[in-house]
C-alpha cells in the first residue's frame, strides 16, 4: 500500500465526514482543524 502524504476534500465532502464526527461545529475552519486532530497527515489541502 502506498503512503499518502496530503489529504484533499471538497467542501461538502469535509462537512458530511465533520457530521459523521458528531462534529460540534458550523465552520470550515473549524471542522478542518478537528479532522487534523483525528489524524496523523501533516498536509491538508
Amino acid at each position: 500500500m502506498c503512503k499518502s502524504y496530503y489529504i484533499k476534500f471538497k467542501d461538502d465532502e469535509l462537512f458530511e465526514i465533520s457530521k459523521y464526527l458528531n462534529s460540534p461545529f458550523n465552520s470550515l475552519e473549524q471542522n478542518i482543524f478537528l479532522l487534523l486532530s483525528k489524524l496523523t497527515h501533516e498536509v491538508f489541502a
